[in-house]
Formats: structure tokens, sequence, C-alpha cells
């Protein structure tokens, strides 16, 4: 621990120039478009460190819509839906016309369609959810009722839509999984962590009990894929949290965790984050968020680096400002886009 804060140390005077000229719009690319959002959000509130700036907060906001049209252009699904929620639902409470928000939609159906079509799963789940979104359907329904239609009809059409695109859905996860299967079986890592992510979110039937979670740990430790790591946290945390669950799923709870902490110990950066996300004892997480980020995990050398400008504001203890620093410019240097803005905000400070 001594030697990375000595090193870390050394690291943010090393990075101060560079830091100057990269903390702005351009360390937010589009690439990055869950974190440009929360920066949107940050921008918009005036959450400290950052100042209340609407306007950057519309700039990374554009920026973070280019991304996600790119991304569900390319065959991201996930980001058709950001595309269709920035308009409908924008960070920074600009209002959007009603004209923006037909075009989000209309292309957030398209795109959605023709993933679905060409036998993806994740296009035909993220097309079935549409209409299950309250606001939209009250705006469909009040404007039908507006024209004289038949609400009751419609309804009932909605409902046929989203069944429609359930079941194309499971017909497409099925296919998937086998291809999986197979690929992973071939030593592919990625595929068996999509499959585990298969598994888990269209509740397919799997061949071993809790095949999901050796997937889900196999995907996230080799490939530190974040999407496939939150799953496997999210498909842990909730084994044996009912109690007729307790007895088959805390064993395997418990087993899932002692490997974990296995390849944590083997030096698996991934692995250790997921240790401290399923810790809820904080200085355990603090010391499994420290091992992963000593093993160049940007996100934990972020929430460390949070945790202690959060305890600086409390106690405005300058220890704390400037391990704060240390961290931040550590997660800044691995390509994380928040902690480059908290930065430029702490050195305004």
């Amino acid at each position: 621990m001594k030697y990375l804060l000595i090193s870390l140390i050394y690291s943010v005077f090393l990075s101060q120039a560079s830091l100057a000229g990269n903390t702005n719009e351009n360390t937010c690319d589009g690439s990055k478009r869950h974190e440009c959002l929360s920066l949107v959000v940050s921008y918009s509130y005036g959450i400290p460190p950052f100042p209340n700036d609407t306007e950057r907060a519309e700039s990374l906001q554009n920026i973070a819509l280019q991304g996600a049209r790119a991304g569900c252009v390319a065959g991201d699904y996930t980001d058709c839906f950001r595309v269709k929620d920035m308009y409908f639902m924008p960070a920074n409470d600009n209002p959007t016309s009603d004209n923006q928000k037909e075009e989000a939609l209309a292309f957030y159906k398209e795109k959605t369609e023709e993933g679905c079509a060409a036998g993806s799963s994740d296009a035909c789940y993220w097309r079935s959810i549409i209409y299950q979104d309250f606001d939209l359907r009250m705006t469909i329904l009040l404007k039908a009722q507006e024209a004289g239609k038949d609400t009751v009809k419609i309804t009932y059409d909605l409902e046929d839509d989203i069944q429609l695109f359930k079941g194309k859905m499971l017909n497409a996860a099925i296919i998937e999984a086998e291809r999986f299967r197979s690929e992973c079986l071939a030593g592919n890592a990625r595929t068996c962590g999509q499959l585990g992510v298969l598994i888990k979110d269209r509740e397919l039937p799997s061949n071993t009990p809790f095949e999901e979670i050796d997937m889900l740990i196999t995907g996230c430790t080799v490939t530190r894929d974040a999407n496939i790591c939150n799953d496997a946290y999210y498909a842990i945390t909730v084994l044996g949290v009912s109690k007729p669950s307790q007895g088959t799923e805390l064993p395997i709870k418990e087993k899932a965790k002692q490997h974990l902490i296995r390849l944590c110990d083997a030096e698996n950066g991934s692995a250790c984050r997921i240790m401290a996300e399923l810790n809820n004892d904080k200085a355990q997480r603090h010391h499994y968020n420290d091992l992963a980020c000593q093993l160049d995990h940007g996100k934990a050398c972020q929430d460390i680096g949070k945790a202690h400008y959060s305890t600086y504001r409390k106690s405005e203890d300058t220890d704390d400002l400037e391990l704060a620093t240390v961290y931040l410019t550590h997660a800044c240097n691995l390509s994380q886009a928040y902690a480059c803005h908290m930065l430029e905000h702490l050195s305004k400070g």
C-alpha cells in the first residue's frame, strides 16, 4: 500500500501538465457515454466539486448522444434505448420538442427491429420494452383519445406488440445460447460471459445448476468486460436473498466468493473489484477496491478517490484531499473520464 501511494503521488506530479490540457469535453468521447451522462448530471446540478455549468452539460450530452447513435447503428442496442431516453428524459433538464421525441422513438424502433430480424435477442428485448414505458403508453392513449380512436383496442395492440417481440427474443436467445456454449467450450472466454448474461437476463434453462455464475465469472475475469462484470456481481448478490432459496443458494454464493478471492489473490483486478462490490463492510470494500486499483482497475481507483473527497468535504482534512487527488489521477490515467473532470475542479478549489 505504501509503495502504491508513493508511486501514485509521483504520478500526480508527472501528470499535471497533461491533465491541464486533458480535462475538457474531449475526455468524454462518444465511447464513454455512460460516464458522459454522469458528468451531465454533475454539471447540471453543480454536484461538488463540479460547478453548475449548463452550457458544458449540454455539450457533454450532445457528445453522449452522438456516441449512443453510433453505438446503436453498430449493434449496441442498449445505446438505442439511451438515444430514446436522452430525448424523453434529458439529464440536463433541457426540454425537447415532440418532433425530436418522435424521431428518437422511430430511430429506436427501426434499429432494434433490424437487429431482431437479424437474430439478436438483445435487439428483440429492447424492442419489446418500448411500450412498457408508462409515460409513453399514456401519451399514445391520450393522443388516440383526442383523435376519437378506440383506446381499448390500442391498449390491446400495444400488449400484443410487447408479447410478439418477447417471443422473438426467447427464440433468438435459445439459438444464441447454443452458439455461445459451443464457442465457450472451445476456449472463447467472452462467449462464456455472454452465455452467462443470456441465461440470467433471458431466464434460459442452464445445463448445470447455476451455470450462469461460472460463465459470468469466467467472462468477467478474463475479458474485464464491464457489462459482464456487472452481471456477475448482480447474479451473485441475489443468491440466497429469500429464505426458501438460502439452503440451496448460499453455499453457491460462498463458493463463488471464495473463487473470486483466489482470483484476486492471483492479481486479477476484476475479481478484486467484484469482491469490493459484494462487501457491505466499509473496510473490506476499501481493501478490495484498493487491490483492484493497484491492478489498474480504473473504476476502483475512481471510487476510492471519490470516497476520500467526500470525507475531505466533511472534515476539511487536507490529507484526504491529497489522497483523493492521488487516486483520481490514477483513475484519469486509466481513462476514467469522470475522474479527469473531478481533478480539474479539485485543482481550482
